[in-house]
């Protein structure tokens, strides 16, 4: 059985234009467009709520993202 590996893949230039946590978040919502904000919560650990809001943040001014509601 082959390991599950724990790799976060993101572009090096986007990293340079926008910034490393932001491209990383950027590149799990490219992947998955349908994420959600628990599960970047879950899944990015090493981010605190208070920066994954900000890195969202910047990454709807920026216009990368487009913010969905659920009701």
């Amino acid at each position: 059985m082959p390991k599950k590996t724990n790799l976060i893949n993101f572009d090096k230039e986007i990293a340079l234009s926008i910034g490393l946590n932001e491209s990383i978040v950027l590149q799990q919502i490219k992947n998955n467009p349908q994420v959600s904000f628990l599960f970047l919560k879950d899944n990015f650990e090493f981010f605190d709520e208070r920066e994954l809001k900000r890195v969202l943040k910047k990454l709807l001014k920026l216009k990368l993202i487009s913010e969905t509601t659920k009701n």
